[in-house]
């Protein structure tokens, strides 16, 4: 519920929005979007399964539809390695 209070203003801002938005967030905020966007009871919101990649949402005569592609985990890339220092 504190999630959920926390994230009014963010759903506000997004329901003004008069262009495309895109939000980068964590998978908690995710459930809590989407369970505003597309009517899911409170009680159901962390249930929502969420996959590791894009959402999106377009509003529809009947709410939102929601599509969601992919994205693949690989390997990081040697940029992303932890250095190690030498001494």
């Amino acid at each position: 519920m504190d999630l959920i209070t926390n994230c009014r203003d963010v759903v506000l801002a997004l329901e003004r929005a008069q262009a495309d938005v895109a939000v980068v967030c964590d998978v908690a905020v995710a459930r809590v979007l989407l369970g505003y966007f597309e009517g899911i009871p409170i009680s159901q919101i962390p249930n929502i399964e969420i996959s590791p990649g894009i959402i999106e949402l377009v509003r529809s005569h009947s709410g939102f539809k929601r599509s969601q592609m992919g994205v693949e985990t690989g390997k990081p890339s040697l940029c992303a390695q932890p250095s190690r220092e030498t001494s």
